[in-house]
């Protein structure tokens, strides 16, 4: 395990989706040399907890800054991080071969950020976990598989069930900006992005898709207290599909799972129409939990 300890580089932020705004950070949040970056922790008496995110496929994580910053002010330590191939993190997400090494090697890349957070920001705080559309696939089997590590996780239109339309072909001919977001505007802006990279290599859909796979046939052990944020324009989650998905992976065990929809967002829900509505309802859920 590379160590993510407190190595903490000021203001090396790379350049994200939202610069101007993200520049702002530099004062709560700091970044490692693995482009996982830190909040300045809260004083114990005020956390509430530790937040882990995981972003998309093509993403990363300071396209997702709004909301972690609502977050970190509401009173958590709020941990977010570049998947291996994406953004800045320093990990290689394809061998000499130039193929996928594994989606277990994205799984196991949040379990080392966990217990990293855990180490720095204590372990006797609680942890919880959130993950947007591939993040939410990874999310989902890393808990699956570690069901009483994390308190609490929040799913953001995750991509256990995927548009046949939309979602599948993605993987093959690319993302379609103008389908995550309504703002024209930030749509081009993500799509003329260095950082977006709007192709995904043959092997990376191959391995998402075997995490799909995972996520979607191994039921039943999913045993986290979750809320799962779904939305009514959304183009590569199937909405019904995901809500189906963890009634059926939850209906055995008695786990708490409750549901949020907002029928007007397409699937970047953090950014999108319903942007407050949509942290508002997540910051609300973690204090009850």
């Amino acid at each position: 395990m590379r160590t993510i300890f407190f190595l903490l580089i000021l203001g090396l932020l790379a350049p994200s989706f939202a610069l101007d705004s993200f520049q702002e950070t530099e004062k709560t949040f700091y970044q490692t040399e693995i482009a996982l970056t830190q909040s300045e922790k809260h004083p114990q008496n005020l956390s509430r907890g530790i937040f882990v995110y995981t972003h998309g496929m093509t993403s990363r994580y300071q396209h997702h800054y709004t909301s972690l910053e609502s977050l970190r002010k509401a009173g958590y330590d709020v941990v977010a991080y570049d998947l291996p191939g994406h953004g800045d993190s320093q990990r290689e997400l394809f061998d000499i071969n130039g193929s996928v090494r594994s989606f277990e090697q994205l799984v196991n890349v949040l379990g080392e950020v966990i217990e990293d957070a855990r180490s720095h920001y204590g372990r006797e705080k609680n942890v919880y976990v959130g993950g947007w559309s591939l993040g939410g696939i990874i999310t989902t089997v890393y808990l699956q598989r570690n069901p009483h590590l994390v308190k609490a996780a929040i799913l953001f239109t995750p991509g256990v069930s995927l548009s046949i339309i939309h979602g599948d072909l993605s993987l093959i001919l690319g993302v379609d900006t103008e389908k995550l977001i309504h703002d024209k505007a930030k749509a081009r802006d993500l799509e003329q992005n260095e950082a977006f990279f709007r192709f995904p290599p043959p092997s990376l859909a191959s391995s998402l898709l075997a995490g799909y796979a995972e996520a979607r046939f191994k039921k039943g052990d999913f045993r986290t207290p979750s809320l799962v944020l779904t939305a009514g324009v959304d183009h590569f989650a199937h909405s019904p599909g995901v809500k189906k998905f963890y009634e059926k992976a939850t209906a055995s065990n008695g786990v708490q799972i409750e549901y949020a929809h907002f029928p007007e967002s397409f699937h970047d829900l953090e950014n999108d129409v319903d942007s407050k509505d949509v942290i508002a309802k997540v910051i609300s859920y973690l204090h009850r939990h």
